[in-house]
């Protein structure tokens, strides 16, 4: 910690400690200088400083902490916490400051880091599709990001407004709810497909993944999780089956001998009917075999 004691014009009368270290200047480059002509403030900051300096002298405060940047003697900017305490003469007017001064470069390199962090990640989590919500251990709502009101048709006020907002299909609420409560008790799962209803009415297919919210010693804070919409795939998917059964009934029902084979080992996929009568042969036996297989000879 440096040590830099000043007059009432803030002309510099002590320089010690780590002062030299921090600031780079020596005791002979400082002492009977003015605060201002060693240049060690950084130019955005004078303002504040200069607001500091005035707060010293006003007969009142008698200790002012403040932080700002600083100019070392080769040119580097540094952050220091500077601790001041005002020596007063009876008759109020201020006699010298005593300022303990502290360099909290690296703890604010790292604040600055953390916040850059903190802020790429809530960027990525307020433009991302998936809704992403958490709650602490009170079951109250702690962070929900903008897909939800695509997905629900509610909005964020509104859901921050009733905490918990119960949109789960009839038919899947039992099953979700009782996730809802072991995820309390440090369990997880991971691709739960579930039904909700949104608040105009719609019914919407959601892939979730959900666990608990730790914090750095391992105790369970709260839960979080992600809610997708696979509405379009489970209707692609619907939409297949049914077509794929339509097929089938029409091929089961044609007199035309008809199969299917895989091109890659031309094994047996499909048959119909027609073709089971036809050779006297199940779908359960040919299936997976290939003519050589059936007919070696």
């Amino acid at each position: 910690m440096a040590t830099v004691e000043w007059d009432s014009n803030f002309i510099v009368t002590r320089w010690a400690g780590e002062a030299e270290k921090i600031f780079g200047w020596s005791s002979a480059e400082t002492l009977s200088k003015p605060i201002m002509n060693l240049h060690m403030i950084y130019d955005e900051d004078i303002p504040h400083v200069q607001k500091v300096m005035e707060r010293l002298t006003d007969g009142i405060s008698k200790n002012v902490v403040s932080t700002n940047r600083n100019c070392t003697k080769d040119g580097r900017v540094i952050y220091c916490e500077w601790y001041n305490s005002v020596l007063f003469n009876p008759q109020g007017k201020m006699v010298s400051v005593m300022s303990q001064v502290l360099d909290i470069t690296e703890r604010k390199q790292t604040e600055q880091a953390l916040q850059e962090s903190e802020r790429k990640l809530r960027l990525i989590a307020d433009n991302t599709t998936e809704v992403i919500l958490a709650y602490n251990m009170d079951r109250r709502l702690i962070y929900v990001n903008p897909a939800l009101e695509k997905l629900t048709g509610y909005t964020l006020a509104e859901l921050q407004e009733g905490n918990f907002i119960n949109w789960l299909h009839p038919d899947d609420e039992a099953r979700m709810m009782r996730w809802w409560e072991e995820l309390f008790a440090g369990k997880s799962f991971q691709g739960e497909e579930f039904r909700i209803v949104t608040k105009d009415g719609q019914v919407k297919w959601c892939l979730g993944s959900w666990g608990p919210l730790y914090d750095e010693s391992g105790r369970q804070i709260g839960i979080q999780g992600r809610d997708r919409d696979i509405t379009e795939r489970k209707r692609s998917e619907e939409e297949l089956r049914e077509s794929e059964e339509r097929f089938t009934a029409f091929m089961n029902n044609s007199p035309i001998v008809a199969w299917l084979k895989d091109p890659a080992t031309w094994t047996y996929r499909y048959i119909n009917n027609a073709f089971a009568e036809v050779f006297g042969i199940t779908r359960e036996v040919i299936s997976k075999k290939t003519d050589f297989d059936l007919w070696p000879e």
